[in-house]
């Protein structure tokens, strides 16, 4: 079995868009498995890097891989009109993870009313956020950096890991349309990232999801504008190789 590898991130490594069709649809940590890496991918949709150091001991340090795979961001970077548990909690059964799913919601009055009140709420909320013109962020620069520093830290001190953090691929009209200002967002925390990057040049190494969408459609490569496409993962999972085997 070839080197250890861990994944932490939110749903970009375990998804495809769209679903997938064909027996060769795969994730880039599938891709990097059938490679022969051995990998470990503790993603978990729709989180942010703060639950990410939350298991950080169970899913890193404990694991003492070879090399740590870090992609967050997405989810941090994109402004918002809502806060993020109340939207959440107005959908039924959408993230079955341990981080922000909770026990199975069977169709009933009480299911169907808890909905609905979330959903009004949201909805009000976001009214009033475009009348007033105002947006924010679930999690601002600061605080995604000097959580992701402590992460390197950790990883550093407590393992021989070796870190790749991968950027935040660029967003489309879509993302663009509904969450308007994000794309300056992700241009800003991806060279933030690298810069932190930099600062290791023994231990860690940045990846620009950005330049692997060069030369083809962004829809082509990042479909809705968050996850990748089989096309897309291909992509990442070469970079990633390339990367691994330095």
């Amino acid at each position: 079995m070839g080197k250890h590898i861990v994944i932490l991130g939110n749903s970009v490594p375990l998804k495809i868009r769209p679903p997938r069709r064909l027996d060769d649809d795969r994730t880039y940590a599938e891709i990097l498995r059938d490679e022969g890496w051995h990998v470990e991918n503790h993603s978990c949709a729709a989180t942010t890097i703060l639950e990410g150091y939350r298991c950080f001991d169970d899913n890193v340090v404990s694991c003492q891989p070879d090399y740590l795979l870090i992609h967050y961001g997405i989810v941090e970077a994109c402004l918002r009109r809502q806060f993020r548990h109340l939207y959440y909690s107005k959908f039924r059964n959408i993230y079955p993870n341990g981080v922000l799913g909770h026990s199975f919601r069977a169709r009933g009055l009480h299911s169907y009313a808890r909905s609905l009140f979330f959903g009004v709420l949201s909805f009000l909320i976001e009214k009033l956020a475009r009348v007033f013109k105002i947006q924010w962020r679930w999690v601002g620069d600061a605080a995604f950096m000097e959580c992701l520093q402590e992460m390197v830290n950790l990883t550093i001190k407590e393992t021989r890991a070796r870190i790749v953090i991968v950027g935040i691929s660029p967003c489309n009209q879509r993302i663009q349309r509904h969450l308007p200002g994000s794309q300056d967002n992700i241009l800003l925390l991806n060279e933030k990232m690298q810069s932190l990057a930099l600062a290791y040049p023994q231990r860690v190494r940045y990846l620009d999801a950005v330049a692997l969408c060069q030369g083809s459609s962004l829809d082509d490569i990042v479909p809705d504008g968050i996850h990748f496409s089989a096309e897309g993962h291909r992509r990442l999972a070469v970079a990633l190789s390339e990367v691994l085997r330095e």
